[in-house]
C-alpha cells in the first residue's frame, strides 16, 4: 500500500466549530532558583549563644543585589529586617544574632539572647515584597513550623555527626537544591566559601607479608573513610599498579 502526504494550510474558520474549538494551551512553569540564598547557619556555638549565632546569605548571581527590607525569620520569635545594603555578585552578607558594629558584609541583630534552637529550627528569607525566596529546616522539634510557601523544600537537614561549635553549610558552596542532604556540619566560616563536599579517602592499612617468594600470595588491606556525613558510599573503584613480575589473582571485600 502506498501512502502519500500532502502539505496544506487549513483555516480553522472553515472547520466545524466542534473541531476548531476549544483550543487549549498548556504552559509549563519553571521556578528559577533565587539569587539570594541561605548558605550557612551557626545555631549552637561554644560560649554565649547570641555572640556566636549567625546566618550567612550568599548572592548566587552574576549581578549585585540590593536587599533593602528583605527579612529573615525563624517563625518563632526571631525577625530581622535588612537595611539598605547591596551584596556584590558572588558576595556574602552575614547576619549575627548578637551585638556589634555593622559593616558592608556583616550586620548585627543585637538580640540579647540566642534565637536559633539548638535541636531544630527553620529559617525563612523574604524579599522586599514579602515573597518567600528561600527556606531551610534543620534537626527536629516543635520549632520547625510549616513551610510558608514560595519555595520547594524536602528532607530536613540532619544533625547526625554535628558537634557544638560547628555550623551547618550548603555544599557545594551556593549549590541550593532545596534539599537537606546538600547541607553538612562544618567549621564556621562566616563570609567565606563553604568549599566542596568532602571526598572519601583510601589508605593502605597493611601489606602482608612484606617479603615474598616466587608464586607466594600477598594480602593488601585498604581502609575506606567516608568523610561526608550525609551521603553513603555505594560503590568504589580501586586501581592498583603491580610490579611487572606480579600477577593479580582475586579480591575480596
Amino acid at each position: 500500500m502506498n501512502t502519500y502526504f500532502h502539505n496544506s494550510t487549513i483555516n480553522p474558520r472553515s472547520l466545524p466549530k466542534k473541531l476548531a474549538y476549544p483550543v487549549f494551551l498548556f504552559l509549563l512553569a519553571f521556578v528559577s532558583p533565587a539569587a539570594l540564598i541561605i548558605n550557612e547557619v551557626s545555631f549552637d556555638p561554644i560560649g554565649t549563644e547570641q555572640d556566636g549565632e549567625f546566618i550567612e546569605l550568599y548572592n548566587n548571581d552574576t549581578s549585585s543585589l540590593n536587599v533593602n527590607n528583605y527579612q529573615l525569620t525563624n517563625q518563632s520569635g526571631f525577625t530581622y529586617t535588612l537595611p539598605n545594603i547591596t551584596i556584590a555578585a558572588g558576595g556574602y552578607l552575614t547576619i549575627h544574632i548578637g551585638s556589634g558594629t555593622n559593616t558592608g558584609t556583616h550586620l548585627y541583630a543585637s538580640n540579647i539572647s540566642g534565637m536559633l534552637n539548638n535541636t531544630g529550627d527553620d529559617l525563612v528569607l523574604r524579599n522586599g515584597s514579602s515573597v518567600v525566596i528561600d527556606y531551610i529546616a534543620y534537626g527536629s522539634g516543635a520549632a520547625i513550623q510549616t513551610n510558608p510557601g514560595g519555595t520547594l523544600w524536602s528532607t530536613t537537614i540532619s544533625l547526625a555527626g554535628f558537634s557544638e561549635g560547628q555550623s551547618i553549610g550548603l555544599y557545594s558552596n551556593g549549590n541550593d537544591q532545596n534539599v537537606g542532604t546538600n547541607w553538612l556540619p562544618m567549621t564556621p566560616s562566616p563570609g567565606a566559601d563553604n568549599g566542596s563536599r568532602p571526598a572519601a579517602t583510601i589508605a593502605f592499612t597493611s601489606v602482608t607479608p612484606t617479603t615474598v617468594s616466587p608464586c607466594q600470595g600477598i594480602t593488601v588491606n585498604l581502609t575506606f573513610t567516608n568523610n561526608d556525613s550525609s551521603a553513603s558510599i555505594y560503590s568504589s573503584e580501586v586501581i592498583l599498579t603491580l610490579p611487572a613480575d606480579y600477577q593479580f589473582v582475586s579480591a575480596t571485600n
